[in-house]
């Protein structure tokens, strides 16, 4: 449950780099659009994109694992989505569309056109993406610890409740607005946040020792 950092790079074997330099300068729509929008043509290029952005999937499946990087939710239950932390819409930043640093996974509620959708997260930019600075928590760059603080609920004893952190004496900026964008504190993200907390406190049944059981009361044969 809780928002965590993460720490892998994604590697793409030669075949595919070469697909992005050969669509360059991008210009946004190259993720997703239909094969036949293309700037370019060549035979090929749109089969070669979509199974780009499957390794991609697959990657950020394995390394990252199953919380929603903004929001901490469990994906299993809800779905994740590639999500561009910095926008790759034409007006913002389509060069970064396919940086390793700017491809995360969310769940749908913080990935959606009502939260974050084509927010400028950056603050200030750089050509280097690494350089660049962000208005929020960044889940590569930036150590949510520092940034979030966690409330223990005084009658579950659970710590679904998330605050901005004090950085000496004011609340972190990047954690605010990340707070705010994602509406962490909002109802319906702390009923979300409270269920995956109640889940993660319940002892992991004996699995073994369930299916003797069901076995033993000839309930499969």
């Amino acid at each position: 449950m809780a928002i965590r950092q993460y720490h892998f790079t994604i590697r793409l074997p030669r075949k595919y780099t070469k697909i992005i330099n050969y669509l360059k300068p991008l210009q946004g729509n190259e993720w997703d659009c239909k094969v036949s929008e293309l700037r370019k043509k060549k035979y090929g290029t749109g089969a070669r994109r979509d199974e780009l952005k499957g390794l991609i999937r697959t990657h950020l499946e394995k390394r990252q694992g199953h919380h929603c990087a903004f929001c901490g939710l469990d994906l299993r239950t809800r779905g994740a989505q590639i999500e561009h932390i910095a926008p790759k819409a034409a007006r913002l930043y389509p060069q970064f569309m396919w940086e390793s640093k700017n491809l995360i996974l969310a769940c749908p509620l913080c990935n959606g056109f009502t939260k974050k959708s084509t927010y400028d997260s950056i603050d200030i930019l750089d050509a280097q993406y690494r350089n660049c600075t962000f208005k929020i928590v960044h889940p590569y760059f930036d150590d949510p610890n520092m940034h979030f603080e966690y409330v223990t609920h005084p009658n579950t004893g659970l710590a679904f409740l998330i605050k901005a952190r004090l950085i000496k004496g004011v609340p972190s900026a990047q954690g605010a607005k990340s707070i705010e964008l994602f509406g962490l504190k909002e109802p319906e993200m702390t009923e979300e946040r409270y269920k995956d907390a109640l889940a993660n406190s319940l002892p992991v049944p004996n699995f073994d020792a369930l299916i003797q059981e069901v076995t033993n009361k000839g309930y499969v044969s």
